[in-house]
């Protein structure tokens, strides 16, 4: 679902569950419920790792039978192009061997006119109750235990603002776009940064949701902070985009400190183009910038437009965007593949 209409949803029946207009029995479940679910197309292998050597091999499931996978894809680690999505197991199966299975709503095949708009509306709202039940079920009977294990899993403090841990609703509310968020991120990447940002700073990453204290910067709105001198982010709304490029932010001062003649290479993949402070939203971005960046905020300098990057690689990163970088935009490529290859130094191993 879109961040801001699942959010908004979620505010307004949060508020119907505080006024009591319906209510949420606690269900167990998977605490991972942002996947999507796959059918097979035909017998198709499981495998341990992301790489169809034989000792990697599962088992085979056949024809139609149902998976669940985590959303973002990986890849082959055997460099033969080959794609994958992770499975709710930890295994992994080619995507080629698979297709999305489509939920239904009780909107499907509606057709809206002015005779039937209430009942349109009524349907729709009544999807949202259902889909807010569906995201906050696994986290209703104890978030707590729930946020120390998405703690546990990337190596990070998860700060959620105190005036939502009031009622298991609304901490779980939070808990479930947290888990949500960092879900759509690469979670070795996400596990590998955390790890060493601490070891350079001597602090825990910590991530903090700040939405109506509001963060500023400068003197100016903004939706995301890194401070590297407390590693801590923080958010003005829980958005995986945003919350992947502070994240490359702190990857980019470990990279900075760690790596000889880091902003050197850095910079040279830019062609010669000179970053522009803060007059980027005046840039008119030509096709020989677009070779060089992803967006316009990327010609700010160096730090944002490493942490811009990041942001499109890992927020639900996927093969189809590297090699499509490369045969376009080569100084882009190469800095796509820089980051690639700090990111597994760094980890000690293949991660993406």
């Amino acid at each position: 679902m879109n961040t801001i209409v699942k959010k908004f949803s979620a505010y307004i029946l949060a508020i119907a569950l505080v006024l009591g207009l319906f209510s949420i029995t606690g269900v167990e479940a998977d605490a991972e419920t942002y996947m999507i679910q796959v059918v097979t197309l035909e017998p198709c292998s499981l495998w341990s790792q992301p790489n169809t050597s034989a000792p990697n091999k599962v088992k085979v499931l056949p024809a139609g039978y149902l998976v669940k996978v985590y959303p973002n894809y990986v890849l082959s680690t055997k460099d033969d192009g080959k794609i994958y999505y992770r499975t709710s197991k930890g295994n992994y199966i080619l995507t080629r061997c698979v297709q999305t299975v489509p939920k239904t709503r009780l909107t499907d095949g509606f057709v809206v006119n002015s005779s039937n708009m209430a009942t349109y509306q009524a349907l729709r709202q009544q999807q949202e109750q259902l889909d807010f039940q569906e995201m906050v079920a696994p986290y209703i009977s104890n978030p707590a235990a729930q946020e120390a294990a998405l703690e546990k899993k990337y190596g990070v403090n998860v700060v959620i603002p105190s005036a939502y841990m009031k009622t298991p609703t609304s901490y779980a509310m939070y808990v479930s776009y947290m888990t949500e968020a960092l879900s759509m991120i690469s979670p070795e990447w996400v596990s590998m940064v955390a790890q060493v940002s601490k070891q350079q700073t001597g602090k825990k990453l910590t991530i903090s949701i700040k939405e109506y204290e509001g963060i500023h910067l400068g003197g100016t709105q903004a939706e995301g902070v890194y401070n590297p001198s407390s590693n801590s982010i923080s958010l003005a709304s829980i958005d995986s985009f945003t919350l992947s490029h502070e994240i490359g932010h702190a990857f980019y001062y470990y990279c900075k400190a760690k790596t000889p003649n880091f902003s050197a290479k850095w910079t040279s993949y830019n062609n010669g183009i000179s970053y522009v402070g803060n007059n980027y939203y005046n840039v008119n971005f030509t096709y020989a910038m677009e070779a060089c960046f992803f967006s316009d905020y990327s010609m700010k300098d160096a730090n944002e437009d490493f942490a811009e990057t990041c942001a499109y690689m890992f927020y639900g990163y996927t093969e189809e965007l590297v090699n499509g970088t490369a045969a376009s935009k080569p100084y882009l490529a190469k800095k796509v593949e820089y980051i690639r290859k700090l990111s597994n130094q760094y980890a000690g191993k293949r991660i993406i």
